[in-house]
């Protein structure tokens, strides 16, 4: 099995090194990373060495928080992905993290191999303003003056002209929403990229929903036969906030995504979850190193400093344990 990991990231080039360097350390695992148009490329190309299993976007978008330019994005690395004939395909964000080692990552979806990883629920006919929102207001999603005003005025005095649901000829397609983070099957990948091709109606109606990263590939996957190859065999009923739709990903938002340091390791390392959402350079080092030593990977790039703090952990731990 080949997993290809789809990188989006836009900041913290010296943790998108460390991670497709954790990644590409086994040989069945294929990194592919976009980075945000509006950010320099070679800061982050200089952290990571060239590898065969390791690629990146050369045509890169404007990855705004909830826009198109986002979900454009996401489909280039997964056209890079299915290209590379990769059999799993999991999409990261930046500041994302293994919890568990690559073996156990790859045992994981050699188990799984036809599971598709995207939770949601159906949100087109929703008496719930939290859900119905996303699929019924219209965003001007573009910096013009006009689309700017509208946006407030839509913000305070919500226009509901939208049916929340897209229709084509005679078929409707109804909105669901839910994990922003997935893991699909090559196949699966393959479809939607087909779909978006197929479909460009439902591409300019998403472009107008906010936010349509969270909307636009679970709503493909799930007006289609691929929702019952989903882990819940199905949408799920209505459930609000972004930590009741955690994926294959551990992460809490609280009133912004939590940033996780070292005092966390203990209760990350029970988590079932396959990676951690966040973690950056800096405030989340010890919790990185403790990880990576529970997995058995130990970074060709290391510095002096981090060698010492490795093994001043292996003294303390040894004089605990005496």
């Amino acid at each position: 099995m080949k997993v290809g990991f789809l990188i989006l990231c836009h900041t913290d080039p010296v943790h998108i090194g460390r991670l497709a360097r954790r990644l590409a350390d086994t040989e069945q695992f294929y990194v592919l990373i976009h980075v945000d148009r509006k950010a320099e490329e070679t800061v982050f190309r200089r952290e990571i060495p060239e590898s065969s299993q390791i690629r990146w976007i050369e045509e890169r978008e404007d990855c705004k928080w909830g826009r198109m330019g986002t979900v454009r994005a996401e489909l280039k690395l997964l056209e890079a992905g299915v290209g590379a004939g990769c059999d799993r395909l999991v999409l990261l964000q930046g500041l994302d993290y293994p919890l568990k080692s690559n073996e156990e990552i790859l045992a994981f979806f050699r188990e799984h191999p036809e599971t598709e990883y995207l939770r949601a629920c159906r949100i087109s006919d929703s008496q719930d303003e939290y859900h119905y929102r996303r699929c019924r207001r219209y965003w001007m999603l573009n910096n013009s003056l006009p689309a700017r005003l509208w946006n407030r005025l839509n913000d305070y005095h919500p226009f509901y002209i939208r049916s929340g649901c897209y229709r084509e000829r005679k078929t409707s397609y109804p909105c669901y929403w839910g994990s922003a983070q997935w893991a699909l099957t090559a196949d699966c990948g393959a479809f939607i990229l087909n779909f978006v091709k197929e479909h460009p109606g439902f591409v300019r109606y998403y472009s107008h929903i906010f936010p349509c990263d969270e909307t636009f590939f679970a709503s493909i996957l799930y007006n289609s036969a691929y929702m019952e190859r989903t882990a819940t065999g199905g949408p799920e009923p209505e459930e609000r906030y972004l930590v009741n739709w955690r994926n294959l990903h551990y992460f809490e938002y609280p009133k912004q995504i939590r940033i996780f340091r070292e005092e966390d390791y203990e209760f990350l390392k029970r988590r079932p979850e396959l990676f951690v959402r966040k973690v950056c350079t800096g405030q989340s080092d010890g919790l990185l190193h403790m990880l990576d030593e529970k997995a058995g990977w130990r970074d060709g790039r290391q510095t002096a400093s981090d060698m010492r703090r490795t093994a001043g952990a292996h003294i303390k731990k040894g004089e605990e344990s005496s």
